[in-house]
């Protein structure tokens, strides 16, 4: 009999179960096992407490998840890829692997995402000066999607 866990049992298990007893667990993702190594590797880089707390003012419709789809391409895509799993044509030229942002994709809130974009850290732009707010949420919202 396998276990049915909710995606948030999910995540609390990969992230705090030793590797070997998440890595059995069937219906655990393939995404939220990336996602534990991801943390693993990379020092997991959070925003502060405030950011990761804010709330997106946008809602996530079809509308917003197709702004921002146009600025990932436009602004993301060279690193990131064209599916989002860190494997755009400049990556192999950065001292960070792009992350996988489909793997992270419903790991981290909103508002996380917002800080980290409007931030920067490394070899990852701040765009915070290029993107007003709302252009900002509209490219969480199809990170999300």
């Amino acid at each position: 009999m396998t276990a049915q866990f909710s995606p948030a049992e999910q995540a609390y298990v990969v992230l705090h179960a030793p590797r070997g007893y998440a890595a059995v667990l069937d219906n655990v993702s393939p995404a939220a096992l990336k996602f534990r190594q991801h943390k693993e590797d990379n020092a997991h880089w959070l925003a502060p407490q405030d950011a990761i707390d804010q709330v997106n003012p946008i809602p996530a419709d079809n509308e917003s998840v197709e702004l921002g789809r146009k600025l990932y391409v436009e602004l993301c895509s060279r690193c990131h890829g064209e599916s989002a799993l860190g494997d755009g044509p400049d990556a192999s030229s950065l001292s960070t692997q792009p992350t996988d942002l489909k793997a992270m994709s419903g790991g981290h809130t909103d508002g996380d995402f917002a800080w980290k974009i409007r931030t920067g850290r490394k070899d990852m732009p701040a765009w915070g000066e290029d993107l007003d707010v709302d252009e900002t949420w509209h490219l969480v919202n199809f990170i999300q999607s």
